[in-house]
């Protein structure tokens, strides 16, 4: 079987299809392909001869999109600007505690998807009853986390780039203030959040190598640690340079070590890691 993975927005997550037709496709190739919900137009993300589950069937790949594909892609995102505002203003009059972040709709325009966060359940009954009633189509409303959000609306991070999650990374990983602490990054709220407002995912970026380097000197400064030149109280840790300094206890010696001269850790601080993991 022919397997061509089709992704449908730039870092979204990638869908199998059949290449049934034998098309002579190559990834970035713009594709219509039959999906669960209907007709879309996606992007050949992998190629390959991979298998797929027993028994388990996949939906074809249409056909290459053509130049009427992107005129009708054109005229939906015009549709979808229209229905964004009259969403919109539907929910500041109903008084719903809800945020419309984006509506989307299919290929065929006979069916729209209108992405939503809320801290709550809300009730969008009659939301749904007045979009149906104005635009005379299939309408879904579908919640999403505040990460999913980062990810549609897009933006620039801290680092002064766009989003890692709107522009290359696909599955979102837990991550904890822990691996903050273990990288000796700044710890405020406002250094440590994202977009979205929750932990940066880049803090898993370099968290295992961090892991490893850590192995050969103490865990932390204020930790009592034994050493080739004796005991004392570590005050600086330079883990890239594998280097921490220590005050020794029968002196006032400070020294600069390094992991040849790191034997044992006798007490370290304690410290509490509040997890937090992707919605």
């Amino acid at each position: 079987m022919n397997i061509v993975g089709v992704q449908f927005r730039t870092a979204g997550r990638i869908y199998d299809f059949e290449n049934n037709h034998d098309l002579p496709l190559k990834r970035e190739d713009p594709v219509v392909v039959e999906t669960e919900e209907g007709v879309s137009l996606g992007t050949v993300a992998l190629l390959s001869q991979r298998k797929t589950e027993s028994g388990k069937e996949l939906k074809p790949i249409l056909r290459l999109a053509e130049e009427k594909d992107f005129r009708l892609l054109d005229k939906n995102k015009k549709k979808a600007k229209i229905a964004t505002d009259f969403c919109k203003r539907k929910i500041n009059e109903s008084g719903l505690r809800m945020k419309l972040v984006q509506v989307e709709y299919l290929l065929s325009g006979k069916k729209a998807i209108f992405y939503f966060t809320a801290e709550e359940r809300v009730d969008f009954r009659q939301l749904v009853k007045d979009l149906v009633k104005r635009f005379r189509m299939r309408v879904e409303l579908r919640q999403i986390g505040v990460r999913d959000e980062a990810k549609l609306t897009g933006g620039i991070g801290i680092c002064g780039r766009e989003l890692c999650c709107s522009t290359w990374l696909r599955e979102f990983e837990p991550i904890s203030v822990g691996m903050a602490k273990n990288q000796n990054v700044n710890s405020s709220p406002s250094k440590l959040a994202g977009q979205c407002g929750r932990l940066r995912c880049c803090l898993r970026y370099e968290n295992q190598t961090y892991e490893e380097l850590r192995k050969s000197l103490p865990s932390s400064c204020g930790s009592c640690t034994k050493t080739t030149q004796g005991t004392g109280t570590v005050t600086e840790l330079n883990i890239l340079k594998q280097k921490f300094t220590i005050k020794l206890d029968d002196s006032e010696k400070v020294l600069e070590l390094g992991p040849e001269d790191f034997i044992e850790e006798i007490s370290a601080p304690r410290f509490h890691d509040e997890e937090s993991s992707h919605e």
